[in-house]
C-alpha cells in the first residue's frame, strides 16, 4: 500500500481528531491517528464533573 493510501485511510471516517506524520531524516516512519468522540454538552458536563469529583476525592486522600 502507497503511503498516501494509508494517510487516506486514516483520515477516512475522522470528525474530530488528528493525524500525526512523523518523519525521520526525510522518510515518513509513523502515522498515528487519534479519534476524539464529542459528547453533546450535558452528557459531557457530567462526565467531567464525576471525574472530578474522583480526582479531588483522591488527592484529599492522599494529603495533597
Amino acid at each position: 500500500m502507497r503511503l498516501v493510501d494509508v494517510i487516506l485511510k486514516s483520515l477516512d471516517g475522522l470528525m474530530y481528531g488528528s493525524v500525526n506524520i512523523t518523519v525521520h531524516d526525510g522518510k515518513i516512519t509513523q502515522i498515528d491517528r487519534l479519534e476524539k468522540h464529542r459528547m453533546s454538552p450535558p452528557a459531557a458536563l457530567d462526565t467531567v464533573d464525576k471525574h472530578s469529583k474522583v480526582t479531588l476525592n483522591r488527592v484529599e486522600r492522599a494529603g495533597m
